[in-house]
């Protein structure tokens, strides 16, 4: 119980990693119960995801996850709240176009792309704020350029969410228990394995 507690995990075995990412998992739902931590709670549980998915770096679970929570507070917050605020901006956007009675691809298209844009960007945004210090601006901007440049690896990241987190509980409700107790902290392991490979891409770039 210590070793996840407070000492760093080296070279863990599958049961380990396992072990760790139910713990994880558990950790992450516990810190979005006040709603308003929502933001935080991601970036932390990507900081922790993207440590465990690095074979060369050591992770303190439950330390790293509270360090990065504290430090990424405000900014991911105030990042939840502009999404937030995205959303519903395109809510009133689909108020209006189910009041025409036949709205044109002239209507539809754009705000079609609009929103597939937001897909994107919200789904790198916690991440990028996990790994990289920037200004939100900042960070908001460079998810959408990395949305784009990595595209194929931007959909696997998309499909690996949708899988995990939609498809397997409504379709296999038999493992509901097992995906309560890992989703979104496998969904986020996963997803780092790619994260990682593009980030340090891009840490290379700039070195």
């Amino acid at each position: 119980m210590k070793k996840w507690l407070f000492q760093e995990a080296n070279n863990p075995s599958i049961v380990t990693k396992l072990v760790d990412l139910m713990i994880l998992n558990f950790v992450f739902i516990i810190s979005c119960l006040p709603i308003i931590t929502i933001g935080a709670s991601l970036t932390a549980l990507y900081s922790v995801a993207l440590k465990m998915a690095d074979p060369k770096k050591d992770y303190f679970l439950l330390r790293d996850f509270i360090k990065s929570f504290k430090e990424n507070f405000l900014q991911s917050t105030t990042a939840m709240g502009v999404l937030l605020l995205l959303v519903a901006i395109f809510a009133v956007f689909i108020n209006l176009i189910n009041l025409i009675d036949e709205p044109t691809l002239f209507i539809t298209m754009p705000f079609l792309v609009i929103v597939a844009l937001f897909g994107l960007v919200a789904m790198y945004l916690f991440t990028l704020i996990a790994y990289f210090e920037n200004r939100l601006a900042g960070h908001l901007k460079n998810a959408l350029i990395i949305s784009f440049h990595q595209m194929a690896k931007s959909i696997v990241l998309y499909l690996i969410a949708l899988m995990i987190i939609v498809i397997i509980p409504l379709f296999i409700w038999q493992g509901w228990f097992w995906w309560l107790l890992i989703s979104f902290s496998l969904t986020a392991y996963l997803q780092s394995l790619i994260l990682r490979k593009i980030f340090v891409n891009y840490t290379t770039k700039q070195n």
